[in-house]
């Protein structure tokens, strides 16, 4: 039995004199040198950008087959408004392709409180997390105004629907004003370290 253990002693020091193997582990936020992340840097702008494209191209075969429709309508106007509004939903569906856009570039940029080692919550995470969650409320805002510039544009002289459209720029623009005196204050108090 005691010839047993030598043995089994000695291999166990053998085993622990090997040097361990080589992790690669490159593209992971903490390990190794570089703090990237792959998927917000690489693949999702470049698929972004290819989607684009293609809501780009697709927009302007969509407008000039609703043009075409309009040439060959001959004074229909069920014909004629139903190629003003394939006009109308492929702009829109334009503009919503190069918001996502600019959506995908914040998210890029944005470091989420990784560089921060020293007070990760105070002095990182929770200035990140405000700071995305303003931005996120100015997307919608801009958004919303343009949402509302929009109705106000087909709303044909309409008194009410002018009214209305007016309302939600005066109600996102209060809403906005109060969101980023929030964040403001946020920033003051988060500024005291307690």
């Amino acid at each position: 039995m005691q010839l047993l253990s030598f043995f089994s002693a000695l291999l166990m020091e053998h085993a622990f004199a090997q040097t361990p193997p080589v992790v690669v582990c490159t593209g992971l936020a903490g390990c190794g040198g570089s703090l990237d992340n792959v998927l917000f840097t690489g693949a999702l702008p470049a698929l972004i950008g290819i989607l684009g494209n293609v809501a780009g191209a697709a927009a302007v075969i969509f407008i000039a087959v609703a043009g075409v429709q309009m040439m060959l309508a001959f004074g229909d106007e069920a014909k004629i408004t139903s190629s003003k509004w394939a006009v109308i939903y492929a702009l829109i569906g334009l503009m919503v392709a190069l918001t996502s856009q600019v959506v995908i570039a914040f998210v890029v940029t944005e470091d989420y409180g990784q560089g921060f080692t020293q007070n990760f919550l105070f002095g990182g995470a929770l200035p990140s997390v405000i700071r995305i969650i303003v931005t996120l409320f100015n997307v919608v805002l801009v958004l919303t105004i343009m949402f509302a510039g929009y109705r106000m544009t087909i709303a044909g002289g309409k008194g009410d629907e002018y009214k209305k459209c007016l309302g939600i720029v005066r109600w996102s623009l209060t809403g906005a004003v109060i969101t980023n005196a929030a964040h403001a204050l946020v920033n003051a108090l988060l500024a005291m370290n307690f």
